[in-house]
């Protein structure tokens, strides 16, 4: 059984080298999905409770990404400039460009050692940059 969370923030970011607009500092509403797997439900019925993705997931993003930049950590340019606009935990700095691809790996990533506790894995994350663009993370494996 599986089941799926969508998660919305919205967050600004860039993309080195890009040959087009996305080189420029710009934004997104975001959407995330998280499908987990279990092989039981519970003695409630469920896989595991959607307020538990949101709890554990939503939080840690609103904690670091939400209405803040993903910046690649090699943007010093950037970072310079935007830093003393930006709180704790904002910029998120990432190892390579935040594309909707690194977002979902990095948010794999942040998310399987926090559901590690709960009898699900997950079965991909998805993050979808706009209306009809999104990429999906499937786990090795899968």
């Amino acid at each position: 059984m599986q089941v799926t969370r969508r998660l919305e923030f919205p967050a600004g970011h860039r993309l080195m080298n890009h040959e087009g607009g996305c080189k420029d500092l710009h934004g997104h509403n975001y959407a995330i999905e998280i499908t987990v797997e279990g092989d039981k439900l519970d003695e409630v019925g469920r896989v595991i409770d959607f307020d538990v993705i949101r709890d554990l997931i939503y939080g840690w993003i609103l904690d670091h990404w939400d209405h803040g930049f993903l910046l690649n950590r090699h943007d010093t340019e950037v970072i310079t400039a935007i830093g003393p606009y930006c709180k704790a935990g904002k910029p998120y700095l990432m190892d390579s460009n935040p594309t909707a691809e690194n977002i979902a790996l990095e948010l794999y990533r942040m998310a399987s050692p926090v559901l590690a506790s709960y009898p699900v894995r997950i079965v991909s994350v998805r993050v979808q940059e706009m209306e009809g663009c999104w990429a999906t993370y499937l786990p090795p494996g899968r």
